[in-house]
């Protein structure tokens, strides 16, 4: 069949479609205005000041010792050892010392023709001879000799070994105490002492008693060796003269020879010394 013919268009032009008209009384929606943002400054660096650097000191130290190598000593010298001169060499003669250089003096004799010297003794004083010393020499003094003593009877200086002496009864005393033997110049310490001790024994009260016992004791056993003739001659002289203080009414000087008796005599006398001393006290105090 045949084609359509194609369709014809007109010249006029073709108008779009009215567009909606809104009122202009419609206002658009209002938008809340964005508040403006400012700009945040910038932020303020704050710089610490550094603090200033600790100073620290280190101990110095000690110096190493450096050890030097002490010099060697230079290599001693070899000297070779003394001895003879070397001889000669083999083969080689050598004439003997001459009779002249081993000349001994000692054993020559007299030259030919001489008579020997006649023995001289030696000069000096005979043995056991006693020199005098030579004019001007002042002599040297003589060592001295130590006296006697009862302690020291030798007179050595060395001191005498004790002496066992013999002790008096216990029960002895001024009243009981035999006297019968004691030698004749002694007899008047006996009768002296026995006065002292009956005039301090009657002025003595109760109190006393006891202590006046003890002297008794005491004075009877020196009554005792008075007896026996156990006293050595320089305590007796002492007691003779303690005894005519007593009878002169000097104390003073009795007490003295007591205080004597006791610093050079106390070893002999120290048993009866405490009581003598007790009754010159009391003799003192009665007046």
């Amino acid at each position: 069949p045949a084609a359509p013919p194609p369709a014809m268009f007109s010249a006029a032009p073709v108008q779009a479609p009215a567009q909606p008209q809104f009122a202009a009384a419609a206002a658009a929606p209002t938008v809340p205005a964005m508040p403006k943002m400012q700009a945040a400054p910038p932020p303020v660096q704050q710089f610490a000041a550094a603090a200033p650097p600790v100073q620290q000191f280190a101990a110095a130290a000690p110096p190493t010792p450096q050890f030097t190598p002490a010099a060697a000593p230079p290599p001693a010298s070899v000297v070779p050892p003394a001895g003879p001169p070397p001889g000669p060499p083999p083969g080689q003669f050598q004439p003997a010392a001459p009779p002249s250089a081993r000349f001994n003096p000692s054993q020559a004799g007299p030259p030919p023709g001489r008579p020997p010297a006649a023995f001289m003794p030696p000069q000096g004083p005979p043995p056991g001879a006693v020199t005098a010393p030579p004019p001007g020499a002042a002599a040297a003094p003589a060592a001295e000799r130590p006296l006697a003593t009862h302690t020291d009877p030798r007179g050595d200086g060395a001191a005498a070994p004790p002496v066992k002496r013999a002790q008096p009864p216990a029960a002895v005393t001024v009243s009981s105490v035999d006297t019968s033997k004691v030698p004749t110049q002694l007899k008047p310490v006996v009768a002296s002492l026995s006065a002292l001790f009956q005039h301090c024994a009657a002025a003595a009260g109760p109190a006393k008693k006891r202590e006046m016992d003890d002297n008794s004791r005491r004075l009877g056993g020196l009554f005792w060796r008075l007896n026996a003739g156990d006293i050595s001659p320089s305590v007796a002289d002492k007691l003779k003269q303690l005894c005519g203080a007593l009878d002169r009414g000097d104390l003073a000087g009795a007490t003295g020879i007591q205080v004597a008796l006791t610093t050079s005599d106390w070893d002999e006398c120290s048993s009866w010394l405490t009581a003598l001393k007790r009754l010159l006290k009391a003799r003192a105090a009665l007046g």
